[in-house]
């Protein structure tokens, strides 16, 4: 996938064609992000459990945004949605068991789907 070209992966969960408007057209650089993903955010899920088990509020809420950011920024739409979920969930300080569990396994999905580029 380059800049130039036209057409992009289909993957589970991924919105690649909206992702890739958002980027200015630059396909190389939405697949060098989408890459990265696994490595910087496979783990979000577990580490907002751990801060919340640790009390740290802030941290929770600071993890769950930046995965909403950056998987709307690859066109994870799944993740974003379930991310969006846990932000509302954290900034009304409710409790968030079941949208964590769901992160989870959409954060599996996602991670399983985008082997399939690597």
């Amino acid at each position: 996938m380059t800049k130039e070209t036209s057409s992009l992966p289909e993957l589970t969960g991924f919105n690649f064609s909206s992702a890739a408007k958002m980027l200015g057209g630059n396909h190389e650089l939405l697949l060098r992000l989408v890459l990265k993903f696994p490595k910087n955010h496979g783990r979000t899920a577990i580490e907002i459990a751990e801060a919340l088990k640790e009390g740290d509020e802030e941290l929770a809420y600071r993890l769950a945004h930046t995965l909403k950011s950056v998987s709307g920024t690859i066109g994870a739409e799944d993740v974003q949605k379930c991310a969006s979920k846990l932000v509302i969930g954290l900034k009304n300080r409710i409790d968030i068991t079941d949208e964590l569990l769901e992160m989870e396994t959409v954060l599996q999905d996602a991670l399983h789907s985008i082997k399939q580029l690597e």
